[in-house]
């Protein structure tokens, strides 16, 4: 499945460009991320697209079934953690409850970049955590983009899957 590429948002002045990662093993997980595309393009965004689905092994020592992953991106005005907040509530609004790392879920949606940004806190890690070293989300992320920062995406996959 290909999601669709427009979004009807207005255009919004200073926005920063978004790359998020989502994923999901639990129930029909194609209609959750059917729903998610849907909410997330209720978000104040524009020029979202997305990438096409995947299914991909757990990188995880729990047994648990193959993931469905994708990669999407959009520009926002949002600040990083209040789409934080509005991505959480998506979350929870399909199914998402609190559960241990790496454990099965119905739908995980982290941000990977928002703009240039570097941020730590808490509750917010910006560029996501070894995003470099995540197949299931470099080969989505490759769908929408070539490079980000330095790093040429499709080399990096190759590199890592060299290593396999």
């Amino acid at each position: 499945m290909k999601c669709s590429t427009k979004s009807t948002a207005p255009r919004l002045r200073g926005a920063v460009e978004v790359f998020l990662s989502l994923g999901g093993n639990v129930g029909d997980v194609t209609a959750t991320m059917k729903r998610a595309e849907e909410e997330i393009r209720a978000l104040p965004v524009h020029d979202l697209r997305f990438s096409r689905l995947y299914r991909t092994s757990p990188v995880s020592d729990i047994p648990q079934a193959d993931y469905i992953n994708c990669a999407c991106q959009f520009y926002t005005d949002l600040p990083a953690t209040e789409l934080l907040e509005k991505l959480q509530e998506i979350e929870r609004k399909l199914g998402k409850v609190p559960k241990p790392k790496n454990a099965p879920r119905p739908i995980d949606i982290d941000i990977l970049f928002y703009g240039n940004e570097i941020i730590h806190t808490a509750t917010l890690d910006i560029p996501h955590p070894q995003w470099q070293e995540r197949l299931f989300v470099l080969v989505p992320l490759s769908d929408l983009v070539d490079i980000i920062g330095s790093i040429d995406i499709k080399k990096r996959i190759q590199e890592l899957r060299e290593k396999l």
